[in-house]
């Protein structure tokens, strides 16, 4: 149920109308108290900045992008957290009245996820498996915040990494 005050969230994501991501944040925002709406948005990359305009217009909260999409948010954010810096991808965009930051949620989360073995990690090597947009992630968090001296990252296509 949607009220006058209820914020969007948009999912956007090519191809598909269902994702998982959508179904995950709409079950959180659910079991929570707060007044979201997350709603899937099937955009291509050729109409992002359309459809991200739009969500801002009706006040949404920000969106998440899935797939492709990330690699083509650079230009419709006015700024962009440490995260989405470091590691070249944007996976959320916020909106706080006419300015909108870039955010990689994904390394944020692998921060977090490392930080009970931080000292694992100082100064030594790590391994990352895979080469998409989840292992550059993992790549800015183990270098920037844990000062990890060498980074290998083995992919099965040598062109993604």
């Amino acid at each position: 149920m949607t009220s006058p005050t209820t914020r969007i969230v948009g999912v956007l994501g090519y191809p598909g109308d269902e994702s998982p991501e959508r179904k995950g944040l709409a079950e959180r925002a659910d079991a929570s108290d707060a007044d979201l709406s997350v709603l899937a948005f099937r955009t291509q990359p050729r109409d992002m900045e359309r459809t991200i305009e739009a969500i801002r217009t009706l006040k949404g909260r920000g969106v998440y992008l899935t797939g492709h999409l990330r690699e083509a948010a650079s230009g419709l954010v006015d700024y962009l957290s440490d995260e989405a810096h470091g590691s070249g991808i944007i996976n959320t965009i916020t909106f706080d009245g006419e300015e909108a930051t870039g955010h990689n949620s994904e390394a944020t989360a692998i921060v977090e996820l490392l930080e009970p073995y931080a000292e694992k990690f100082t100064r030594r090597s790590a391994m990352i498996l895979g080469a998409g947009a989840v292992a550059r992630a993992a790549a800015y968090a183990l270098i920037r915040h844990y000062r990890v001296r060498n980074v290998g990252i083995a992919a099965r296509d040598t062109g993604s990494a």
